[in-house]
């Protein structure tokens, strides 16, 4: 029902958009906004196709299976990611490092994936065709929306010279290779680009990029999984740092000089899943305690401008696997409390809306105070990623079956 709707109000604003294209005194922006828009449809319609055979195809077994490896201290290290970034793009003078936070999500992102894919290989239940739908499912709906309701605030506030290229970015989003667009246009940090609205999709490109040749890597090295995993992030980090001294933009926004980061996720997932009593001595979660540590003393001191790639990205990475190695005891009950769950569920929602509050809100609302504005974004922020989790994120994500089964253990 949620899908119908949606994609009857992207059928409405493409009719409507189209009609004006050539009565307006913006067709060209127009033009562009409606290519993206039938990108959103299509989309949506895909996603429409992806929840029906999911329907058909999802049963109690994998269901159950799924909820076993749940880990829900996970939630709480995606809360704290989200919250570094948010802070981070609302004043960057409150905490200069916050952008870490991205740096968190490609660990957590290569720990996730690899040890899905290695239990399902395992217990001879893994399928191409349905990791990539659920892929499909989990990332796409939910940026195409973002990315039509933004075009839609945005042409009330920009010309048409930056509406042309917003819609560019838009459309580049939701391919996604919004990473090598950007890469390409400039600087993250450039005056320019913070001014985009979309500037902050170029991770999700990333992910999406490594998502898809990972899987088929997994399965294919899965006998020398580790010797693989350890030279990538040996290897992934090495290129990276040169990368970073030559071509610092290519290293922040390209996935080669990212995948040591993912390479890191998935060599804990691998040895905790090869090895579950690895780090059983750790009963107290010491070592997360002391990853968590770490990357909240980077978001204070690390600086996006002038700190080394050493100490912006590889430090993080190296703090966050400490994490995963031990997700337990007092630490991991403190990342599984339930506002830290809370805000970790909506993390992918909070990312995808936050940038474009930010960005819109200073543009549009200059000559408000600070204080007004701050207050503004991060109530905006809050309502939408809401509306965006229980209307998009969950709709598409979640199967009937899972959805009755929910109803009736409610």
């Amino acid at each position: 029902m949620v899908l119908r709707w949606q994609l009857h109000c992207y059928e409405r604003a493409s009719e409507a958009a189209e009609s004006n294209a050539g009565t307006t005194r913006q067709p060209e922006c127009l033009e562009l906004t409606c290519t993206c828009l039938k990108a959103c449809k299509i989309v949506f319609r895909c996603g429409k196709f992806i929840r029906e055979y999911r329907d058909g195809h999802s049963g109690g077994a994998h269901v159950s299976q799924a909820k076993a490896s749940y880990i829900l201290p996970l939630d709480g290290m995606r809360a704290i990611a989200i919250l570094l970034v948010l802070v981070f793009h609302i004043e960057e003078s409150f905490l200069p490092g916050g952008f870490i936070g991205v740096d968190v999500f490609f660990v957590i992102s290569g720990f996730i994936i690899t040890k899905n894919i290695e239990l399902s290989v395992r217990e001879n239940r893994f399928s191409f065709v349905d990791f990539y739908t659920k892929r499909i499912a989990r990332l796409m709906p939910a940026v195409s929306v973002t990315v039509a309701a933004t075009l839609i605030v945005a042409s009330q506030i920009y010309g048409i010279e930056r509406l042309k290229e917003f819609s560019v970015a838009g459309f580049y989003s939701i391919v996604p290779v919004s990473n090598i667009y950007f890469w390409l246009q400039s600087g993250y940090f450039d005056t320019v680009s913070q001014s985009n609205p979309f500037l902050h999709t170029w991770s999700l490109g990333v992910e999406e990029q490594f998502y898809l040749f990972w899987p088929l890597l997994l399965v294919a090295m899965k006998p020398r999984l580790l010797a693989l995993l350890g030279g990538l992030v040996v290897v992934g980090m090495v290129f990276s740092l040169i990368l970073a001294d030559n071509h610092p933009s290519a290293a922040f926004f390209l996935t080669p000089a990212r995948i040591f980061q993912f390479a890191l996720g998935a060599g804990v997932a691998v040895l905790l899943t090869r090895h579950p009593a690895l780090f059983a001595w750790d009963r107290h979660g010491s070592l997360a305690a002391a990853g968590i540590g770490m990357i909240l003393l980077l978001s204070v001191f690390v600086n996006g401008n002038s700190s080394p790639f050493a100490l912006s990205a590889v430090a993080p990475a190296l703090a966050v696997s400490l994490v995963l190695c031990s997700m337990q005891g007092v630490t991991g009950r403190v990342l599984s409390a339930a506002p830290m769950r809370y805000i970790g569920l909506r993390a992918y929602s909070t990312y995808l809306v936050h940038w474009p509050v930010v960005v819109l809100v200073k543009m549009g609302l200059s000559g408000w105070p600070d204080a007004s504005r701050i207050v503004l974004m991060l109530v905006l922020t809050w309502v939408l990623a809401e509306g965006l989790y229980r209307l998009v994120e969950t709709p598409v994500r979640v199967t009937r079956r899972d959805s009755e089964r929910a109803h009736r253990f409610k």
